[in-house]
């Protein structure tokens, strides 16, 4: 019998995304108590809330994150 490829449930997957975002947060961010994500055009929202401690990452770099296709349905 051969065995069947693990897949990771919802809840794995976002584990390991948070794990992925955690990872290089410098300290002040480790325990955030908001988040904000925001899409392309968006960023000056976040510097409305906190201009000077904040982290960016790509959609894309993200684990399991689903990536924009830059069409509005």
């Amino acid at each position: 019998m051969t065995e069947s490829p693990h897949h990771p449930s919802p809840f794995e997957k976002a584990k390991e995304a948070v794990r992925f975002l955690r990872k290089d947060l410098p300290e002040g961010l480790q325990s955030p108590k908001v988040a904000i994500v925001c899409g392309s055009g968006l960023g000056g929202l976040a510097d409305t809330v906190h201009g000077t401690l904040r982290a960016e990452y790509e959609y894309s770099a993200i684990p399991h994150f689903p990536c924009p296709t830059g069409k509005i349905l």
